[in-house]
C-alpha cells in the first residue's frame, strides 16, 4: 500500500479518533493538505468518475435548489465531490451543491477534514445537511465542533441536525449548554431540542427561558416544558398570559384551558 493509498484509507474509514486529534478544533496544516491529496489519489483510482463529476451540471428545480441526476457517488468519491466544493471553481451555489452531495456518504473523519478547513460558513452548513442520519462518530468529529462555530447559523444547523438524530438523547448535554448561546436563533432551537429529548432534569433551563428576550425562544421553552412535563405545564404558563408576543399569548392561553 502507498502512503497515498493509505492517507486515503485512513480517511474514508476512521471515524472521530482523527478529528480528535491535537489542533483538528483549529484546522491544522494538515487538514488542509488532506482533501486535495485525498481527491488526487481518488482521480488516480477512478478517472472516469473523475471525468464525470467535473463535468457535472446540477438543475434548478422548482423550489430553486440545486439537484444532481444521474451523478458517479459513493464513499470512494466524496473527496473529489468536497474538493470541488472547497476548492472549485464553479459559482458559490454549485460549490454548496457539490459540498451536500459530497458529505451526503463521506465517512465523519472526511466532513471533519473538509469542515476544517471550508472558510464560507455556507459551504460549512451545507456539510451539516446530512449529519442527522450519519453514524454516531459524526457528532463527535463534525457536530460537537460545529456548535463552537463563529457563524451562528452553523450552529443552530449543528443543533438541529442533533435534534433530529436518533441518539439524540444521548447528546442532551450538547443542548442544553447552547441554551445560553449568543444567538436567540440557536437558544430557540436548543429549547426546541430539549423538549424532544429532555427529561425533569433540564425543566430548571428551560424556566429560565421563559424570561428570554427573544419571543421564539420563550415560546419553544414553554413548549418543551409542557412536552417533558405536562402537569407542571399550566403554572410556567401562567406567567406568559401577558407576554408581549401574541404567539406566545396565545400558547400560554392554550395550555391553560
Amino acid at each position: 500500500m502507498t502512503p497515498r493509498t493509505s492517507l486515503l484509507a485512513l480517511l474514508l474509514l476512521t471515524g472521530p479518533a482523527l478529528a480528535e486529534e491535537p489542533g483538528a478544533a483549529t484546522g491544522s496544516s494538515q487538514a488542509l493538505l488532506s482533501i486535495p491529496e485525498l481527491a488526487q489519489q481518488a482521480r488516480a483510482d477512478h478517472p472516469s468518475a473523475a471525468q464525470q463529476i467535473d463535468q457535472a451540471v446540477p438543475f434548478t428545480r422548482r423550489t430553486g435548489s440545486l439537484r444532481w441526476a444521474d451523478v458517479p457517488t459513493g464513499p470512494e468519491l466524496s473527496a473529489i465531490w468536497l474538493d470541488l466544493a472547497l476548492f472549485g471553481p464553479e459559482e458559490r451555489a454549485v460549490r454548496l451543491a457539490r459540498a451536500e452531495l459530497g458529505a451526503g456518504e463521506a465517512s465523519a473523519a472526511l466532513i471533519a477534514a473538509a469542515f476544517q478547513v471550508a472558510d464560507d460558513p455556507r459551504l460549512r452548513g451545507s456539510l451539516l445537511q446530512h449529519t442527522r442520519t450519519a453514524d454516531g462518530s459524526i457528532v463527535t468529529a463534525v457536530l460537537q465542533p460545529a456548535l463552537r462555530d463563529p457563524d451562528p447559523e452553523v450552529r443552530r444547523l449543528a443543533v438541529h441536525a442533533i435534534t433530529h438524530r436518533t441518539d439524540g438523547p444521548q447528546h442532551v448535554g450538547l443542548l442544553q449548554r447552547s441554551l445560553a448561546d449568543g444567538s436567540p436563533n440557536v437558544r430557540a432551537a436548543a429549547a426546541f431540542g430539549i423538549g424532544v429529548h429532555g427529561s425533569p432534569a433540564q425543566l430548571r433551563s428551560l424556566e429560565t427561558l421563559l424570561q428570554d428576550p427573544d419571543a421564539k425562544v420563550r415560546l419553544n421553552a414553554l413548549r418543551g416544558i409542557e412536552r417533558i412535563e405536562p402537569s407542571q405545564a399550566q403554572t410556567k404558563a401562567s406567567v406568559l398570559l401577558h407576554d408581549p408576543d401574541p404567539k406566545v399569548r396565545r400558547d400560554a392561553e392554550r395550555i391553560m384551558r
